[in-house]
């Protein structure tokens, strides 16, 4: 599913942890918050929420470093793809395919 939401921020992460049984754990990526619709599913919503969606490692935030200083108080349109896939409790699961500024805002 293509379409065009709002980008409220992003985070790279890279570095290690240990798990459970004490062995260390590499992760690297990259976090888009995105605005999507609530879920309507327990009952009647109205708006958006933001919500995190991992899209490759932490260098994919190079590639927006230069909006940094000019980033909308409100956001950033996105031109996004999402692959849905069936969730928990017959909802929907979406996983970031592809990201970039909307038509607009191409800058990166």
């Amino acid at each position: 599913m293509k379409t065009v939401v709002i980008c409220t921020g992003i985070k790279a992460s890279k570095g290690e942890f240990k798990n459970d049984a004490g062995s260390s754990v590499e992760f690297d990526s990259t976090t888009f918050y995105l605005n999507v619709d609530l879920d309507g599913s327990r009952g009647k919503t109205i708006g958006t929420v933001s919500r995190p969606f991992k899209f490759g490692d932490s260098h994919e935030i190079e590639k927006w470093e230069k909006l940094d200083k000019a980033w909308p108080a409100a956001g950033l349109p996105v031109e996004v793809e999402f692959i849905i896939s069936a969730g928990a409790n017959d909802g929907a699961k979406l996983k970031l395919k592809s990201i970039a500024p909307a038509a607009a805002q191409r800058t990166v």
